[in-house]
């Protein structure tokens, strides 16, 4: 536990101190987007328009910027007003060993921060969408797996989706900020790849699901934002059960789905705009086994796990039937978020 400790701590202090050399792409993205945070701060702005249509919100912005954002270097990342909940780190690892004593595994799947996929779409940019951009994540990656959390890094997939963008669709909506139904396919094939070895799921039984393959004009929410009434037209696919209704989450399911609005849109309809059709409803195609899902807009780190506390205390058959929860949030919300207060899963 101790040697555990010290290695995440070392990480933390030699991710805060290293000096990149100045091509360095991890310090150029950080550059820029510290730049673009700073105007846009001026500039009372939550958005800010790119190159070849996309927009992109402050949030993400700030975070691509932020640097380390763990251990003592939390305390100039965050945004929390909140000091003793801006770190991370020791939420996740307290997370994972209070799932883990109920028998239930955790793994972690954020969603890679949209200036990470696209950095050639941010205004005045000249960066491309190359390895070493995301240094200060594959180390908080590494503390993480040093601390035996499985985590399924997103970013590689994504990016390699973006060399295939020609026809069918960018793996980011431009204009909204989450990943489009391509990009959300992507992740699932990703995550599902990452958990199928499982044996306890491989003898579950299988259920063929059929699909269908449309296009959708959306508005995003950073359209709206920016005051933009034209949208953007996705390809998406559709994932529908034997009785050709749209796939819904199975509470029964063994395998939870806990996010933030990642889990909802092209999910649920309405302003979250298609169902079944986002990384939920791909993650149980790739299975080939339905999942469950328990999501809410925004907050995916502290509010989530109050929801999941609750169900938890309300429904112990519910609790005792799930063995693996994929957490799924965007990656901002390391330091763009009120706080990572520690919450009691078991009362």
């Amino acid at each position: 536990m101790l040697r555990s400790a010290l290695f995440i701590a070392l990480l933390a202090v030699c991710a805060l101190d290293r000096a990149p050399a100045a091509d360095d792409p991890q310090q150029a993205l950080a550059a820029l987007c510290r730049r673009l945070g700073t105007e846009m701060t001026a500039a009372d702005r939550f958005w800010t328009a790119g190159e070849d249509g996309f927009l992109f919100l402050l949030g993400e912005i700030r975070h691509a910027g932020a640097g380390p954002f763990w251990g003592d270097a939390a305390q100039q990342a965050s945004q929390s007003r909140r000091e003793p909940f801006r770190d991370p780190l020791p939420v996740i690892i307290d997370t994972h060993r209070q799932l883990a004593a109920m028998g239930i595994e955790l793994v972690l799947a954020p969603v890679p921060n949209r200036p990470q996929v696209y950095p050639d779409r941010l205004p005045g940019s000249d960066l491309e969408p190359v390895a070493g951009s995301d240094r200060h994540h594959q180390d908080f990656i590494a503390a993480l797996r040093q601390a035996d959390i499985a985590v399924v890094d997103l970013l590689p997939a994504l990016r390699a989706g973006r060399a295939e963008d020609a026809g069918q669709g960018p793996v980011s909506c431009r204009a909204d900020t989450h990943w489009s139904p391509r990009g959300a396919a992507i992740a699932a094939a990703a995550i599902a790849a990452a958990i199928a070895d499982r044996p306890w799921l491989q003898a579950l039984e299988r259920e063929d699901f059929i699909t269908m393959e449309h296009e959708l004009t959306v508005i995003g929410d950073l359209a709206r934002m920016a005051g933009q009434e034209q949208g953007e037209t996705l390809p998406l696919v559709t994932v529908l059960g034997a009785d050709a209704a749209p796939l819904r989450p199975d509470p029964a399911s063994p395998i939870l789905l806990l996010a933030d609005s990642h889990g909802l849109v092209f999910e649920t309809g309405g302003d979250m705009f298609a169902e079944a059709s986002g990384v939920a409803a791909h993650l149980a195609l790739n299975l080939g086994r339905r999942i469950d899902v328990l999501a809410r807009r925004g907050d995916a780190i502290t509010t989530i796990r109050r929801d999941l506390s609750d169900r938890f205390y309300d429904d112990h058959a519910w609790r005792a039937g799930k063995r693996l929860i994929v957490w799924c949030f965007a990656e901002r919300q390391y330091t763009e978020t009120a706080g990572w207060m520690p919450i009691r899963l078991d009362e």
